[in-house]
C-alpha cells in the first residue's frame, strides 16, 4: 500500500505548483472579502435606513446561493454579460469566493461595530472627530479585536470552499489531485495526501489566529 505513495513523491512539482496557486487563491479572495465586508458592515450599521436594507437585501442575495452556483455563474454568466472573451478561471474564482466570504463578514462587521457602546462614539464626535474618524480610529479598532473568532471561522471556511475552484478549472490542489487520479487511477494516496494537507494546514492557521485573539483580546473589552 505504502508503494503507492510513490505517484505522490513522483508528482511534488505537480502538487507544489497547485499548492502555491492554493494560496494565492486564498489570500486575494480573503482580502476582497474583507474589504467588501468591511465596507458593507460600516454602510449597515452607519449608513441610515434605506442603506441598511439594500445592503441586507443583497447580502441575504448572496448568503442564500450556494458557493458552486455563483462561482459557475461568475465564470460563464458574468462575461457573457460583459462582453469579456476568455475570462480567466483564477479571476473568476477569487471574484466568487470574495463576494460570498464577503456577504457573510459583512454580518460580523456589523455585528462587532454594534457590539461597541454608544457613547463612544458620542464621545469621539464631542471631541472634534468627524464620523469617519471616529468609526476608523475608535470604534473600528475595538470592534475589529471582537469580530477575530467567527473572521477566523470564516477564513477557515473559505480555504475549504476554494477547493470547488477546480470546477471551473482553477489548478489548484484539488484540481492537480482529480488530475493525477484520471492518469493513475489511485484514489486511495492521493485523497488522503490532500486530507493530510488540509488538516495541517487549517489547524496551524487557526491556532496561529487564535494565538493573536488571545495576545489582543483585553484591549476590545472596552
Amino acid at each position: 500500500m505504502f508503494d503507492a505513495f510513490e505517484i505522490v513523491r513522483r508528482n511534488l512539482p505537480l502538487l507544489g505548483q497547485a499548492f502555491l496557486v492554493t494560496i494565492e487563491l486564498n489570500i486575494v479572495s480573503v482580502a476582497l472579502a474583507l474589504a467588501l465586508g468591511t465596507l458593507m458592515g460600516i454602510g449597515r450599521v452607519y449608513g441610515g435606513r434605506w442603506v441598511d436594507r439594500g445592503l441586507g437585501l443583497i447580502i441575504d442575495v448572496v448568503r442564500s446561493i450556494p458557493i458552486l452556483v455563483i462561482m459557475v455563474w461568475v465564470f460563464f454568466g458574468l462575461p457573457l454579460l460583459l462582453g469579456v472573451q476568455n475570462f480567466p478561471a483564477f479571476l473568476a474564482g477569487v471574484l466568487a469566493l470574495g463576494i460570498h466570504s464577503g456577504a457573510y463578514i459583512a454580518e460580523i462587521v456589523r455585528g462587532g461595530l454594534a457590539s461597541v457602546r454608544a457613547g463612544q462614539m458620542h464621545a469621539a464626535l464631542a471631541l472634534g472627530m468627524s464620523w469617519s474618524q471616529a468609526i476608523t480610529r475608535i470604534i473600528l479598532p475595538q470592534a475589529a479585536i471582537r469580530m477575530m473568532p467567527p473572521l477566523t471561522t470564516r477564513v477557515i471556511r473559505n480555504i475549504k470552499d476554494s477547493v470547488l475552484a477546480s470546477t471551473i478549472a482553477v489548478q489548484e490542489l484539488f484540481w492537480a489531485a482529480n488530475l493525477l487520479e484520471g492518469e493513475t487511477a489511485k484514489p486511495f494516496p492521493i485523497y488522503t495526501t490532500l486530507m493530510v494537507f488540509y488538516f495541517l494546514i487549517i489547524v496551524a492557521i487557526a491556532r496561529a489566529l487564535d494565538r493573536v485573539y488571545v495576545s489582543v483580546s483585553a484591549r476590545g473589552a472596552a
